[in-house]
């Protein structure tokens, strides 16, 4: 189980990092935060697609 958490903040790190850089100088991390709760338990792939607007993560991870 422990293995879980640490792929989930992996995931949730790499997240960040593509999310800060999308952003650019509009980036504020209370906002990530608040993108990030809002969506619920979803799986952080279909959260990625959602903050970033971006298929290819859900089409990785639907292979």
């Amino acid at each position: 189980q422990k293995i879980s958490y640490i792929i989930g903040k992996w995931q949730i790190m790499n997240l960040l990092g593509r999310y800060k850089d999308r952003l650019g100088e509009n980036f504020r991390l209370g906002q990530f935060h608040d993108d990030l709760i809002k969506n619920g338990s979803l799986p952080v792939s279909v959260i990625e697609w959602i903050l970033l607007d971006d298929p290819a993560a859900v089409q990785q991870a639907t292979k």
